[in-house]
């Protein structure tokens, strides 16, 4: 992963994304990563889903045109490379921009989650603690549920209390691989 990237957040809720009064154009394409093929839609705002292809790509769109219903979508799969590329192979200080769209409550689960730095875990309980909302845990695990941008608002860091790397949208086999690879990228490497 990328040491230098920065990432710059814009937040809008569902309702301001409707009451737009053109059109949004949504590039998306399909690009493999180092963890598999990845679908990568970016907005004018920036990057607006990021997620692992672990179904029917088609399937994958189709919930994607529900989520943006004012939204056309134009298919280049380079500009996808590039974005992985960005995130994962280059080493050159680089900014990338995400756009949320979701509830206020959503928009600031998925911004706390920015906060936890990598290699990092946190339980859900913790989570709600953290953000101020102790009795919103399953609220809380609903919201980190359905982050819509994968690996880089870090929903796979939050873990259940009761043992095991829990639940994960992209699978819990995906979801213990990530963990493990960014706990050996902040692990020193042991002295023989």
């Amino acid at each position: 992963m990328n040491p230098y990237l920065s990432l710059t957040v814009r937040c809008e809720s569902p309702e301001s994304l409707a009451m737009q009064d053109t059109y949004l154009k949504i590039i998306y394409g399909f690009a493999e990563g180092p963890f598999g093929d990845m679908l990568v839609a970016i907005a004018p705002e920036g990057v607006c889903e990021l997620a692992f292809v672990n179904r029917d790509p088609q399937e994958m769109m189709a919930d994607l045109r529900v989520k943006y219903r004012t939204a056309y979508f134009v298919r280049k799969d380079i500009e996808a490379k590039k974005v992985l590329y960005q995130i994962f192979y280059s080493e050159d200080e680089t900014d990338l921009s995400l756009y949320l769209v979701g509830s206020q409550f959503r928009l600031q689960v998925w911004i706390r989650l920015l906060d936890i730095p990598v290699g990092g875990l946190l339980y859900y309980s913790e989570l709600a603690e953290w953000m101020g909302k102790p009795t919103a845990t399953r609220s809380i695990a609903s919201a980190v549920a359905d982050n819509p941008i994968a690996l880089l608002v870090p929903c796979h860091r939050i873990i259940p209390k009761g043992g095991g790397v829990g639940q994960y949208q992209w699978g819990a086999d995906l979801k213990r691989e990530l963990i493990l690879w960014e706990h050996a990228m902040t692990t020193p490497d042991e002295a023989l």
